[in-house]
């Protein structure tokens, strides 16, 4: 394997860092791809030290925090707000990941109530739990900006009975006993110290 594919990463990292933010555009989303593609390769490699690879995850959640922003604002913005989410890029993605996460969580117990831990501005997979299987729902997020904004799009979509959303540390949350099932984003902490303490406080 050549220096050049395993430095390719480092190039990856210094582009995002040089970007004045991450909101989606063209190059924006050039980049990120570039990134997708170079990290789902058969030789992953690269010369990213512990404090660069932190700051990359974190510059991921923090693209991925603009893109469902920018996401929910459109749907917003549109006199048929539903229309707008069916037409969200990942939406088909989504509601298959959906189906195939409860389904399985179904064959261990009944699922009736669910929590969802770091919600966003979008929370899609809530959305599609409560709008397909009828599924009550709570969202937790610490983002006041993405509690918002999740709210109003709840609103928009008429699934204020079947969700809500609250602004809250998943630290400090002390219900977790009252639902079936619990969900935690995959964005949620950034390192493995910080996912694996959550998950001691869930458990």
């Amino acid at each position: 394997m050549s220096l050049l594919y395993i430095n390719y990463m480092e190039k990856i990292y210094q582009t995002l860092v040089s970007l004045p933010n991450l909101k989606p555009s063209p190059y924006v989303n050039k980049v990120f791809s570039a990134l997708v593609s170079h990290v789902c390769g058969p030789y992953m490699k690269h010369t990213l030290r512990g404090g660069q690879v932190i700051k990359l995850r974190k510059m991921c959640s923090l693209g991925e925090y603009e893109l469902e922003k920018d996401a929910a604002l459109t749907m917003l913005s549109k006199n048929n707000p539903l229309s707008a989410l069916q037409d969200f890029i990942y939406y088909k993605n989504y509601k298959d990941l959906v189906a195939l996460e409860f389904v399985k969580s179904g064959t261990i117990k009944k699922i009736s109530r669910v929590l969802f831990i770091g919600g966003g501005p979008l929370p899609l997979s809530v959305i599609i739990l409560a709008k397909d299987y009828k599924v009550v729902c709570t969202v937790i997020d610490n983002n006041q900006e993405a509690i918002d904004i999740s709210k109003k799009l709840i609103e928009s979509l008429g699934l204020t009975s079947m969700v809500q959303v609250q602004y809250c540390d998943a630290s400090e949350f002390n219900l977790y006993e009252k639902y079936d099932c619990i969900y935690v984003a995959a964005l949620v902490g950034s390192t493995r110290k910080e996912k694996n303490s959550l998950i001691s406080l869930i458990y």
